[in-house]
């Protein structure tokens, strides 16, 4: 088919998306209640943009440094960031390790610097430059923008290790082997490490930019690709309004795609292969994804395709996966076996030591003791079932889960309404779609252009990786997010892997034709500036100094007052159950965490067979009051059994009292001590 038709058709089908998006969702949201402050709040996040940038000059120097260390040539830009920040998180997990992560050892990481300084500066300038002047417009727009919500306490569902609470408990200990009330900080912490290590450095305020950080960062190795194409991927990247979600928050995946981005630039981008150092690089870095969460040992099979397409098509020869192989395995036992050896020598399971049901429960789990209910006795909802279907209400059909990410771009929801619980943290942009239908035709060989790449010395080169190779990963990453857990930003790596490739898809086309993507990318931001902006209204009372962070939260957190009143009035060992409630790095006070799955706590009940024997139960964990969201007690009370109905009212109304209460939930403790 001809390529000029196939561009009218695909920027028809664009148009079409984008218009039901528009229809779907309005442009602008909540207006600043006072623009009188504007000015100052926006100036903030033009700072911590700034700070951004600073960061990602210095993790340049430091790769430089360590390269120059090692007698290394001059080698490209991404590569010495990459270096630079293997660096920093493998540094700071080595430091964390054994105990010795202070403010004066964390300094030592800085040291590669000195190198730097002498280093030659021949090889053509650092990650910042060559970016499109257009390139830059869009970063600054974003950082602003996110910046502000970074600067604010976040108020993102940080269930997960990567909370600075968590963080600030391992500073404080000075080692991973000792015993600690956060369950999450059983994970692979590569992302928290470093963020440890830039707490000790700067203090909570530049943490609070970590995540903003690498997102920047991942926006400018896209941008790097050179020219237009390299804005188009940039503008793909940004205009996703979970991107300011994440901004603001502790979570991992953030970093993930930093890491995850510099190894497709390293794999896939046009252009001379950088020598076996370049996939002893891209190994250190692959061995890093298992190190930042579970979920990155999934992205694993996404460099091996990419590495085994390169060697079937004679791009590189087989010797180099042996040194891209070597690396992975140094990176992966140096970041992630710290922690899986934790969890072995803890838990008993080294992989995901707080579940149950999928595991039979150890000594020292921390989780409901499943283990030691009534023999013979059943689940009330099959967990294997629900939790790996249906984790977060989006349906168990076929058509269900093919609907899911026409749904959660499109509508910003799941399609399930089975389950009165449901998690929504952002949403994607729908150049998303039209990226992956690009992707789609392109891998059989339906272009919207005709002439490949062509390098700066003006020589024709083709893609590093095939668009089928690309289209198998997308398709890995697509499986594994249906078949797991159905949060938005798990699918972050593949909106990160489409974001990169588009560059690699309209390489060369007319430039009326491209500035059509261009214009295509900046309406699409459009939802990104008004999530935005709705985030700004959020924080504006705390960044401009209205209000108290105390204050700010209790404002933002329907549980905050009752666990402000836990950290304050609750004495004695015994620990709170908290059921439904997912930002326990808020409640200091010793707690067990049921998760977000409403099955652990029927199941537990209703396995119990009676109150007295669920209460004797919980007492010998250790359990002295229980935290109940007034949306957990809904949940509970709808559920269609009547012998649970019986054993639920039996137990919360003449087995326990309230000792706090308010609109959004009760703190209750045993009636008999």
């Amino acid at each position: 088919m001809n390529p000029r038709v196939v561009s009218w058709l695909f920027g028809l089908v664009a148009v079409a998306i984008m218009a039901v998006y528009a229809r779907e969702h309005p442009l602008f949201g909540m207006a600043i209640a006072d623009p009188s402050g504007l000015p100052y709040i926006l100036g903030k996040g033009t700072l911590a943009f700034a700070a951004c940038i600073a960061g990602i000059q210095t993790t340049e120097w430091i790769g430089k440094g360590v390269l120059a260390l090692f007698r290394t040539s001059s080698v490209c830009s991404i590569v010495r960031f990459s270096v630079g920040l293997v660096w920093l998180t493998l540094g700071s997990i080595a430091l964390l390790t054994f105990g010795f992560l202070r403010p004066a050892t964390a300094l030592l990481l800085l040291l590669p610097l000195i190198a730097a300084i002498r280093h030659p500066r021949d090889d053509g300038g650092s990650i910042l430059s060559g970016i499109h002047g257009a390139s830059w417009l869009v970063l600054l727009a974003f950082g602003v923008l996110a910046g502000v919500y970074a600067l604010a306490p976040s108020t993102a569902h940080d269930d997960h290790v990567y909370h600075l609470q968590a963080i600030r408990e391992f500073s404080e200990n000075g080692s991973l082997w000792q015993p600690s009330p956060q369950l999450n900080t059983y994970r692979p912490l590569a992302h928290a490490a470093l963020l440890a290590w830039l707490r000790l450095l700067a203090g909570d305020v530049v943490t609070g930019l970590g995540n903003l950080l690498f997102l920047i960062a991942t926006g400018l190795l896209m941008a790097k690709t050179c020219g237009l194409p390299g804005t188009v991927s940039l503008l793909a990247w940004v205009s996703n309004p979970e991107l300011v979600c994440l901004a603001g928050s502790s979570y991992v995946e953030p970093f993930q795609c930093l890491v995850f981005v510099a190894i497709l630039v390293l794999l896939g981008s046009p252009g001379p292969r950088f020598g076996m150092s370049t996939f002893w690089v891209v190994g250190l870095l692959a061995g890093l994804l298992p190190a930042t969460k579970y979920l990155g040992l999934a992205l694993l099979p996404v460099a091996a395709i990419l590495a085994y397409d390169l060697v079937r098509r004679g791009k590189i020869p087989l010797k180099a996966c042996s040194a891209l192989l070597a690396g992975c395995l140094i990176s992966l036992c140096l970041g992630a076996g710290p922690f899986y050896w934790r969890n072995q020598v803890m838990t008993g399971n080294p992989l995901y030591p707080h579940a149950s049901g999928m595991f039979q429960a150890k000594p020292g789990l921390p989780g409901l003791p499943f283990d030691r209910l009534p023999a013979g006795s059943k689940d009330l909802i099959d967990f294997s079932y629900e939790a790996f279907t249906d984790r977060f209400g989006m349906g168990h059909e076929i058509e269900d889960l093919l609907c899911a990410p026409w749904n959660v771009i499109i509508r910003g929801h799941f399609h399930s309404e089975k389950y009165p619980l449901k998690y929504f943290d952002g949403q994607l942009s729908p150049l998303v779609l039209v990226l992956g239908l690009l992707l789609l035709s392109s891998a059989f060989g339906v272009r919207i252009g005709e002439t490949p790449a062509v390098s700066g010395s003006g020589a024709i080169e083709e893609p590093g990786v095939d668009c089928r190779a690309i289209l198998a990963c997308a398709a890995w990453l697509l499986g594994i997010w249906l078949l797991g857990s159905h949060q938005v930003r798990f699918l972050l790596p593949l909106v990160a892997l489409l974001s990169w490739a588009v560059s690699l898809m309209i390489p060369v086309l007319p430039f009326r034709r491209l500035v059509f993507w261009v214009i295509l990318g900046i309406v699409s931001c459009t939802w990104t500036a008004s999530y935005g902006l709705n985030r700004i209204v959020r924080v504006e009372p705390y960044v401009s100094g209205a209000v108290t962070a105390d204050r700010f939260l209790a404002s933002n957190f329907p549980f905050y007052r009752c666990f402000d009143w836990a950290n304050r009035h609750l004495a004695g060992d015994g620990k709170v159950l908290v059921l439904l409630e997912e930002r326990t790095f808020l409640l200091r006070h010793p707690h067990l965490w049921t998760g977000l799955l409403p099955h652990h706590f029927i199941n537990f009940l209703y396995r119990s067979g009676s109150a007295a024997e669920a209460e004797r139960l919980l007492k010998e964990q250790g359990i002295a009051c229980i935290y109940l969201p007034r949306h957990a007690a809904a949940l509970y009370a709808n559920i269609d059994s009547e012998e649970f109905q019986k054993i639920r009212a039996e137990f919360f109304q003449d087995r326990l009292k309230p000792v706090y209460s308010d609109p959004q939930c009760t703190l209750l403790t045993w009636k008999s001590i």
